[in-house]
């Protein structure tokens, strides 16, 4: 880092120079010096010669784990998971039936399997550390770098910041309930305190890219004899891990098997059965939710399972109430796998008073039975208006500060529906007991999410039509565009495949409701990214218009997101090489014998970075 002359030598303008350009570099990842003397030295005396300074109300007003928001080059998808043999046979089942469709050998089905680290998801990519965020984009966090993380292995793509477990149980297993919860706290600090820089002074913060872990690979047969062995062998890392993610690395049949808009259909990771624990009952309360079921939440006595303390527990719903006759004094056993909320998995004693209710415990309305669920149909119950207006901000992912604190105030003076929130003026905020900051930047926050580009699918799954998630909202707006759905029919979007009939009339009866909304939202001017259609696709003419290109080995981005990349720019995409092959882009561990079979159709051989600077240069 650079030297500085000290604060009480800089003029007014050089202090105030120096301090805008160091917050600059602090919020780009790559500071200039360290935080210690940047708050008590520079800021610090800048704040004693003019305390009122407009830059006291603008510098670091959100902390840095809120800002710099990356797009990622490709999602970062989730995992499906898998608990036991049972779903792993279930998964390759799968697997061989996508195999059948393209006629591909079963017996040359290549697995590979690799520990599932436990810690902070991250990307890394042209320089540049990014958290999964929600998926399509997420948080700036390069400066861990500079704090002292290594990146070992030195790889981009995928990885974790991880607390090496050694390192943990020595020294922080009594301060921390999980290193997980000490590396989210390490990222997200504005200034560190002392387990944070002892721990970066041992080298035990690490961002680990899934590439550099061992790895085991074979056959499914082979991998299935030894399931619980290998798995074992691959979480041997030095890093806390919870299971092992298993990988189809046969391209031809992760093309045949695709992805969802949650997980690669191709992938699953196989978790470790979570701790499992008895406690007791002390109370059971019910609670409605945005689509208007009302399950209930048992509150018991306190007990510690998988690195937390638990006091409740999901009860799922009414029908598991009354079907293992649950009530309040049973004693009863609970799990925490991979689950943020812990579960109820059976009942082991009690003889206590079952009890459901009969009307909604936030509204009052009478109840109805849905199945196993009971639920409340008021559309104006105050918990679903909270729930729902929560799930908007939280699935469309670019607005801070509206939490469901700042919701339910918002609620609670009288404004209730997402037309009032947006058409919200600093001022009624400020009435609402809002701070004067608070109200500013919320009002600022409102803006950003109408000028930040959202995907269209995203946006309309923000509104939580049931039945419609991100997953099915893409999937729809592939065969109609958002603003045609309010004349989409039953019977339009039952031919679309992956919806039924039942699904279809619910999704068409609910939009028919939620339209004035959406439409009054997409009247403020939000910037949202068109999901192509099936069959469209825009094409950019290039040099590299009309060459064929073949794509092999393992390479460090997502291939198919290379290989969409190259249709967009007019390439075709064949299959395999032959003597009309213009270009074959190699990665890792590419056979010899395909390389010479490139050479004898004289196909131009090429690295993946190599074809990368291709791509620039089709581009200028």
């Amino acid at each position: 880092m650079s030297i500085y002359l000290p604060a009480n030598e800089l003029t007014d303008g050089e202090l105030e120079q120096l301090i805008k350009k160091a917050n600059k570099a602090y919020r780009s990842g790559q500071p200039i010096m360290d935080d210690s003397l940047y708050d008590h030295e520079y800021l610090a005396e800048f704040r004693r010669r003019y305390p009122d300074h407009k830059l006291f109300h603008r510098v670091e007003v959100e902390p840095f784990f809120s800002e710099q928001k990356v797009k990622h080059l490709t999602p970062m998808l989730s995992t499906d998971k898998a608990y036991s043999f049972e779903d792993m046979e279930r998964f390759f089942l799968r697997v061989k039936k996508a195999a059948d469709k393209i006629a591909f050998n079963h017996n040359a089905i290549t697995v590979r399997v690799t520990a599932k680290l436990d810690g902070l998801a991250a990307s890394f990519n042209k320089g540049v550390l990014a958290t999964r965020g929600n998926g399509d984009s997420g948080t700036n966090v390069t400066h861990v770098f500079d704090l002292g993380v290594q990146h070992v292995g030195g790889d981009t793509g995928l990885g974790e910041l991880v607390l090496t477990s050694e390192y943990f149980s020595t020294h922080l297993k009594d301060v921390f309930t999980h290193p997980r919860n000490f590396m989210v706290g390490l990222v997200g600090a504005d200034s560190l305190n002392q387990h944070a820089k002892a721990a970066l002074l041992a080298g035990a913060a690490k961002f680990v890219p899934y590439t550099a872990l061992k790895n085991w690979q074979g056959t499914i047969s082979e991998l299935m004899a030894g399931l619980d062995e290998i798995c074992a062998s691959v979480k041997d890392c030095g890093f806390p891990t919870d299971g092992a993610v298993i990988d189809i690395l046969n391209r031809e049949i992760q093309l045949e098997m695709g992805s969802t808009n949650h997980h690669h259909c191709y992938q699953i990771a196989k978790k470790d059965l979570g701790e499992r624990i008895q406690t007791k009952i002390e109370d059971i309360f019910w609670q409605t939710g945005r689509t208007g079921r009302v399950t209930p939440v048992f509150r018991v006595t306190p007990v510690f399972i998988s690195g937390a303390t638990i006091s409740r527990v999901t009860g799922h719903h009414a029908g598991n109430i009354l079907k293992d006759n649950i009530a309040t004094g049973d004693c009863i056993e609970i799990s925490r796998a991979g689950e943020v909320i812990p579960k109820y998995e059976r009942k082991v004693s009690g003889v206590g008073a079952v009890l459901v209710p009969m009307d909604c415990p936030s509204c009052d309305s009478l109840l109805e039975w849905e199945n196993d669920f009971l639920v409340c149909y008021e559309s104006n119950c105050p918990a679903q208006l909270q729930a729902s207006l929560e799930h908007f901000f939280k699935i469309l992912g670019n607005v801070d500060l509206l939490g469901p604190k700042s919701i339910e105030k918002i609620i609670a003076s009288g404004v209730n529906t997402l037309e009032g929130i947006y058409q919200l003026e600093q001022g009624e905020l400020e009435i609402m007991s809002f701070g004067p900051k608070q109200s500013e930047n919320i009002i600022k926050e409102l803006k950003r999410s109408r000028t930040e580009a959202v995907e269209d699918y995203r946006f309309l799954a923000a509104f939580g039509l049931n039945r419609l998630g991100l997953g099915d909202s893409r999937r729809l707006l592939k065969h109609i565009p958002l603003e045609q759905l309010p004349t989409m029919t039953v019977a339009m979007m039952s031919a679309i495949n992956g919806f039924g009939e039942v699904t279809a009339e619910a999704v068409v009866r609910q939009l028919a409701h939620k339209w004035p909304t959406i439409k009054f939202l997409m009247d403020q001017g939000f910037t949202l990214e068109k999901t192509l259609l099936d069959g469209e696709r825009v094409i950019m003419e290039s040099v590299l218009t009309g060459k064929k290109v073949v794509f092999t080995g393992k390479m460090h981005q997502s291939r198919r997101a290379m290989q969409e990349q190259a249709l967009a720019l007019g390439c075709e995409i064949p299959a395999s090489i032959s003597q009309s092959t213009d270009y074959l882009v190699c990665g890792e561990n590419v056979g010899a014998s395909k390389i010479a079979r490139a050479n004898d159709f004289a196909v131009k051989v090429v690295s993946e970075s190599d074809w990368e600077s291709l791509i620039d240069k089709s581009k200028e």
